[in-house]
């Protein structure tokens, strides 16, 4: 892991106008990360209020690269695997390993009207954290097997939507007859192709648009 370097920042505080209050240590990485006035703006908008009473968020105790890293787990783009779904039993293709312990849901059950979302519901409950709380919630609430809209032909597809007849194409949009494809919009009868669109019948194209 590449870390951000202290000049980096003192740079991005001079350009920004966005003055550093203080400077930490990361819990896990031993860097020393700053915190801006605008970390600290924007903490205070989204501390909640509750019978009249602002819970103050914390500044972080992670630097900005470990946060990312934590938000990117909860991102499976790539890796499919095969399990049962929790309501039917039926066999499914889902971004979720048939050993994690989440309810994963087919997606046409999971959007249709034979469950009701209000019976996972959880008061608040202010003697638990906030992750012990949500990792409950979690737990209890169905996760879609994938992340995809109107797909045609399409199983092998995730974080992709409108696409026909294609296979294992990820953050992909609107394709047709295609291949291995990753971030990629409009592409007819392409292969091995990324962050490229509007192409027709090409191989291994890497940020092209309209080739042919």
């Amino acid at each position: 892991m590449k870390y951000t370097q202290p000049e980096v920042y003192e740079f991005i505080s001079k350009q920004t106008n966005d003055p550093i209050l203080e400077r930490k240590t990361c819990h896990l990485s031993g860097q020393v990360f700053p915190i801006f006035q605008s970390d600290i703006n924007l903490l205070q908008k989204v501390s909640p209020t509750i019978d009249g009473k602002t819970f103050q968020v914390p500044t972080p105790i992670l630097c900005p690269e470990e946060r990312q890293r934590r938000r990117l787990i909860f991102r499976n783009e790539r890796n499919l695997y095969r399990r049962k779904c929790d309501a039917t039993g039926e066999t499914i293709i889902s971004m979720y390993s048939p050993d994690k312990p989440y309810k994963v849901y087919h997606h046409e059950y999971r959007h249709g009207d034979k469950r009701e979302a209000q019976d996972y519901h959880q008061d608040i409950d202010l003697t638990k954290t906030f992750t012990q709380q949500f990792g409950s919630l979690s737990l209890q609430v169905p996760h879609k097997a994938l992340s995809h809209a109107f797909n045609e032909n399409s199983n092998y597809a995730n974080h992709a939507g409108w696409n026909k007849n294609c296979y294992l194409i990820f953050y992909s949009d609107h394709n047709e007859n295609s291949l291995y494809l990753d971030n990629c919009f409009y592409d007819v009868s392409c292969v091995d192709c990324s962050f490229s669109n509007h192409n027709t019948h090409s191989y291994w194209l890497v940020h092209s648009q309209k080739c042919t």
